[in-house]
């Protein structure tokens, strides 16, 4: 049965086109990329072209991210209201085996990988320069500089493969429309051809997965202009000595916050602390985060610092921040 496409009230379609459209927006990226002007490493930043350039082609994906996605935290809490989401509207569908459940956590945790801003742990996209002269980065070749994203990229066909296979196995499927936006996610653009999709088409469909109701009391969404914050109430006044890290007024406790954060964006299904805390010390990026932060190492005391935290802060928030 060839199911009408409505990821505004279905969850599956919606997971679905969550994943999609991240994933062509960082494809849309990476090929673009190999069109910026020449740059003579190992310095990145030798032409104003290359950093104007660079600088557009982040901003349009930050565009389509910030559509799905409220704030630096979000992504987690919305892969996981997903995770949810998607599981509920699987079982009344008759899909409750394991393989299952584990293509929506795997969806889930692709989509919070790749959401996550780049001024948050781990840049992403991750290969457009570091300011870092000491970084390894500059010292790539041009053909080798997006190899990061190429490999993300990679993990996504799988990912998106055994969520539509285990949408058939309960005798349903997608329309060959939405089958084929996996094309869009590792074909080569030559350059200055025409693109096979446009910026405004892919924050037509980041409109289309971000506008399903929310539960009530939901604000994961909520607008955070300046004048949506001066008609809110105001809120209540914490109490001397209990603002949160992300809040404080103390970068040492903000970098912890962030820190955190990553890591239990980072925990898969199942993996203990030492395992992931052995996996996270290999990523530079976060390891200088936790130097910041005032920890040596990320080690499995530091993983278990960061899973309650996270704990907590969503006993405190309520599941609906999630």
């Amino acid at each position: 049965m060839s199911a009408t496409w409505a990821p505004t009230s279905n969850s599956i379609h919606r997971l679905l086109q969550y994943l999609d459209v991240l994933a062509i927006a960082f494809n849309r990226f990476r090929q673009r990329s190999f069109e910026l002007p020449v740059y003579r490493p190992p310095d990145p930043f030798d032409t104003v072209a290359w950093q104007e350039g660079v600088r557009t082609l982040l901003n349009e994906f930050d565009a389509v991210r910030n559509r799905l996605f409220a704030g630096a935290f979000a992504p987690a809490r919305l892969a996981e209201r997903l995770v949810d989401e998607t599981v509920a509207e699987f079982a009344r569908c008759g899909g409750r085996d394991d393989s299952t459940l584990s293509a929506i956590a795997d969806a889930a945790v692709w989509i919070g990988h790749v959401g996550t801003p780049w001024n948050v742990g781990t840049p992403r996209p991750w290969n457009y320069g570091s300011l870092d002269p000491e970084s390894p980065t500059p010292k790539l070749a041009r053909e080798e500089r997006f190899e990061a994203e190429f490999q993300v990229l990679e993990r996504y066909s799988p990912v998106r493969a055994a969520l539509t296979f285990a949408l058939a196995r309960t005798g349903q499927s997608i329309p060959p429309n939405v089958h084929d936006r996996r094309y869009l996610t590792y074909g080569s653009w030559a350059p200055g051809q025409h693109e096979p999709i446009s910026q405004r088409e892919l924050l037509a469909l980041a409109n289309e997965a971000a506008s399903a109701p929310r539960p009530p009391g939901d604000d994961e969404r909520a607008d955070d202009s300046v004048s949506s914050r001066a008609a809110r109430p105001p809120k209540a006044k914490r109490r001397r000595g209990n603002r949160s890290h992300a809040q404080s007024r103390d970068p040492k406790r903000r970098f912890r916050a962030n820190l955190f954060d990553n890591i239990f964006n980072e925990k898969r299904p199942g993996e203990g602390a030492q395992r992931l805390a052995q996996r996270l010390s290999k990523n530079k990026a976060l390891v200088e985060l936790a130097k910041q932060a005032g920890f040596d190492a990320i080690n499995a005391a530091v993983v278990e610092s960061a899973i309650q935290y996270s704990r907590r802060r969503t006993e405190l928030e309520g599941p609906t921040k999630k």
